[in-house]
């Protein structure tokens, strides 16, 4: 009967969900090793040069940052005690969109590399498990470039009812240079098949 052959294939689904967690990996483990080795690669690759594309788009990245000096910093609440964060707004010039920079300074217990290998790595499974249980729709990696020091994210995230959910992609590079660690974000207009019919807007 059906019923019967319900019963039968959930409790088959429930042994097979045991075994799969009974013999799947600790995902903070898993994680600690990415970093760990990513920071090694970060660490052997010190001093070698960028792509030639890859240059104009740090380029672009550091003359922004480079407004820091200015004034008209505004000191934001930060979640964190042992942060300060602040923001900064600079009026667009004409056709470019309008920009808000923010900064945050704080003190984390490792190494520079590590420290930027675990920003880096976007879909590490702690970030998955709380971007689901958050309830956003997507969150993936493109897998487009062969590069080590490059990859291009995307993301919808979840937005409050009468919103629609917002689209980021964007494009993320590293690279070390005396000691320190860089990374560059910028958004990209590339088209990410998620799947399935997603309700969203572009975000940037």
């Amino acid at each position: 009967p059906a019923r019967v052959l319900d019963i039968v294939t959930k409790q088959e689904l429930s042994w097979a969900n045991e075994s799969q967690e009974k013999f799947r990996r600790n995902g903070k483990e898993v994680d600690r090793e990415r970093v760990t080795a990513l920071a090694g690669v970060m660490s052997g690759r010190k001093g070698l040069p960028l792509i030639e594309d890859q240059v104009g788009f740090f380029e672009r990245c550091m003359t922004l940052s480079g407004k820091e000096d200015g004034e008209g910093w505004k000191v934001l609440e930060s979640p964190c005690p042992d942060v300060k964060m602040w923001l900064q707004y600079f009026p667009p010039e004409k056709g470019e969109r309008s920009v808000a920079t923010g900064k945050a300074v704080g003190v984390v217990d490792g190494s520079a590399e590590e420290v930027a290998a675990w920003a880096y790595t976007y879909c590490s499974n702690e970030r998955m498990r709380m971007h689901r249980e958050e309830g956003h729709p997507a969150r993936l990696e493109l897998r487009e470039l062969a590069r080590e020091n490059e990859s291009t994210m995307a993301t919808v995230k979840r937005f409050p009812i009468f919103l629609r959910n917002r689209e980021f992609v964007f494009r993320q590079v590293w690279r070390t240079d005396e000691g320190k660690v860089f990374i560059a974000f910028e958004s990209v207009d590339d088209e990410v098949d998620y799947g399935t019919k997603l309700k969203k807007v572009r975000a940037f």
